[in-house]
């Protein structure tokens, strides 16, 4: 996952009979921002998801980590070093419960697990857990976070106190990263207890950004899926005060020039009509009292937020009968912040963080939480992006989580990527639903033009990828952007991006097929459109997509002068659903139902007789190589949402 100046724009389920049982399903959702409760049947998990099913065999001490090459000098004894080290959680174990959880005939169907049932039934006993956690301290390491699952530990220490610890020599590389001159190796009983170790190497995350160069040799760092193009002139800003705010531009764009555009930009109010969600306001559900959880490496400023939500209520709070704005939406939860990082309200970022919280804030209430999960973006970031995860599985306070960051498969190891899924089975197993954006590199994900490959996370099997469309709602400019709905829909691709070598996200919706060995096609993962002539029985994605570009938003992208720009990304997709699945999971707790969860209830959705109902199937355009078709394809997945066909087709 790197960083580019671009936002992920570039970084779902036909239930055949969609069986619902309702009195297997006796749910009571908690959702006020603070830890979610679910319960079903008689509430208690029996079988695959309850008793002891901690790993019986310890780990092999074959991948803990791999020593660099082409070493330029040793680290400095005194360098800070941070890891992620993951715990022997009985994944495989896990993995037969979330099926259970899945399955109409299984009396866990529809129940989530707390992360204190995943500690007690997979992860390693606490007597274990304080065992390496000694361990540790006892070369001077300090255990800065652990988490309510069991599942992992964040530890920070000195250069010479890791080397001493895992018997390495941490060696500096020519791209900046740093890495072991050698394998780790621990005690058998310490060693057996951990499954692996992130933040040891960077060296294998300092690829250098290719798909962006005026953005410089952005070495190592993650990678946000959005883009947008900042004028060098603005003759009119978009300056907003709280008492007196200006609204004109947020269809047309700042700055005005020559002809009025006929094509408007997409309002927060253009995509809850186009999407269903209006007919889930009018029922009373907006995310009042929930929680949306959103990944950010990016900093953003909450005045450009407050008055992006001004503009929203303004325009449409009164036919809503509720706001979206609220000075205290954003609560931030520092991960990794160290005392010389920048805060995570310090500024105007990169846009990524400002696109996804004006996405999120638009479509719910001023009552919706927003979670905001934010570490630096800098050359540790997969360590920091395994504690991200870990944490919000730890916390359990929110059903949906929003990444809008990737990096190229290549450009990662195997065994982080298996780890980082791992994980996602954890927060899938609680039933949270984690949307990541496919990329912005259409079929060609690694950037250069030719070279098919995919974005990871979102190639992480228990991740719902969300590839990008373009959205037409028939309404012009010179009607004041009056409300059309949905008139037509077709992938977003940039057809003239053929034989460019370099992509600045912006050749259109990441999808393919993953070459991660681990990878394989799930079993959910199936109905018309999976099995083609470009399948390998590897994870195929993306899984949903919603719109990609075009998409209004707020920004300050020039210090004292903010402007309403269009947007582009799979990074403004990726919110869309997180946001709107909010809402279903809302309506679908008043009725006593679960959330939608992991991503097995997209795919048994679409697998159902209301598939049509539930999805807008793409079936024109294509990526720059795959094409789009009924039902499930690589630039579409199985298309974009009805929200409220949604929750009518799983019972709420």
């Amino acid at each position: 996952m790197r960083n580019a100046h671009t936002f992920w724009s570039r970084w779902t389920p036909r239930l055949g009979a969609l069986l619902i049982i309702p009195a297997l399903l006796v749910s009571a959702c908690s959702l006020q921002g603070g830890n979610i409760t679910t319960t079903g049947g008689n509430g208690q998990l029996t079988g695959a998801c309850a008793g002891d099913h901690h790993a019986t065999q310890t780990t092999t001490s074959g991948d803990l980590g791999s020593p660099v090459s082409g070493s330029t000098g040793t680290v400095p004894a005194s360098q800070h070093i941070h890891l992620n080290i993951a715990l022997n959680v009985n994944y495989d174990a896990l993995s037969a419960c979330i099926q259970s959880l899945h399955d109409p005939s299984s009396p866990n169907y529809g129940l989530t697990l707390s992360p204190q049932q995943i500690a007690s039934s997979f992860a390693p006993s606490s007597s274990d857990v304080a065992k390496v956690t000694n361990y540790l301290t006892g070369f001077g390491l300090t255990v800065s976070q652990t988490y309510a699952t069991d599942a992992a530990l964040s530890v920070d220490g000195t250069a010479a106190q890791v080397e001493k610890a895992f018997n390495v020599q941490l060696l500096t590389t020519a791209n900046g990263g740093y890495g072991p001159n050698q394998a780790p190796s621990l005690p058998s009983d310490i060693q057996g207890l951990i499954s692996s170790i992130t933040g040891l190497k960077t060296e294998g995350a300092a690829h250098c950004n290719i798909d962006n160069p005026k953005d410089g040799q952005n070495c190592g760092l993650i990678h946000h899926f959005a883009h947008f193009t900042v004028p060098k002139v603005a003759p009119r800003t978009a300056k907003v005060a709280q008492d007196n705010t200006d609204c004109t531009l947020d269809i047309l764009g700042t700055p005005i020039s020559g002809s009025i555009p006929s094509t408007p930009l997409l309002r927060a109010q253009d995509i809850s009509n186009a999407y269903g969600l209006d007919n889930l306001y009018k029922a009373g559900y907006n995310g009042k009292g929930t929680s949306i959880g959103l990944v950010e490496f990016d900093t953003f400023l909450p005045s450009d937020l407050s008055n992006y939500e001004r503009c929203v209520d303004k325009e449409v709070g009164a036919t809503r009968g509720w706001k979206t704005f609220s000075d205290s939406r954003v609560q931030v939860v520092n991960v990794d912040v160290g005392s010389s990082d920048p805060a995570a309200t310090s500024g105007p970022g990169a846009g990524e963080a400002t696109l996804d919280f004006e996405l999120a804030a638009g479509l719910t209430s001023s009552d919706t939480n927003l979670i905001d999960y934010y570490a630096p973006n800098n050359n540790n970031w997969e360590a920091e992006f395994q504690d991200i995860l870990h944490k919000v599985a730890s916390d359990k306070k929110v059903t949906v989580l929003s990444i809008s960051y990737g990096d190229f498969e290549r450009d990662l190891t195997p065994s982080y990527m298996a780890s980082v899924n791992d994980t996602m089975k954890i927060l899938a197993a609680e039933g949270i639903s984690t949307f990541v954006a496919s990329g912005d590199c259409a079929a060609y994900g690694a950037g250069q033009f030719g070279n098919r490959d995919v974005d990871f996370p979102a190639s992480a099997p228990y991740a719902i990828a969300v590839g990008g469309t373009t959205l037409n709602t028939g309404g012009t400019v010179l009607t004041g952007g009056a409300l059309q709905g949905r008139q037509d829909e077709t992938t977003w691709v940039d057809d003239s991006a053929n034989g460019k070598s370099a992509c600045q996200n912006t050749w259109g919706s990441g999808g393919g097929v993953s070459v991660v060995p681990s990878f394989t096609m799930p079993s959910w993962q199936k109905g018309p459109g999976i099995s083609n002539q470009y399948s390998t029985g590897a994870r195929q994605l993306p899984d949903v997509s919603a719109a990609a570009i075009n998409i209004s938003f707020y920004y300050s992208a020039i210090p004292g002068t903010p402007l309403w720009l269009g947007v582009g990304g799979t990074s403004a997709a990726a919110p869309i659903w997180a946001a709107g699945t909010d809402i279903v999971n809302q309506a679908l707790a008043a009725k006593g139902k679960p959330p939608i969860g992991g991503p097995q209830t997209i795919y048994q959705l679409a697998n159902s007789s209301n598939y049509s109902s539930a999805f807008f199937d793409v079936t024109k355009g294509d990526n720059l190589f795959y094409k789009a078709g009924q039902g499930w394809d690589y630039p579409s997945g199985w298309g974009t949402p009805n929200f409220d066909k949604i929750v009518s087709a799983l019972g709420g």
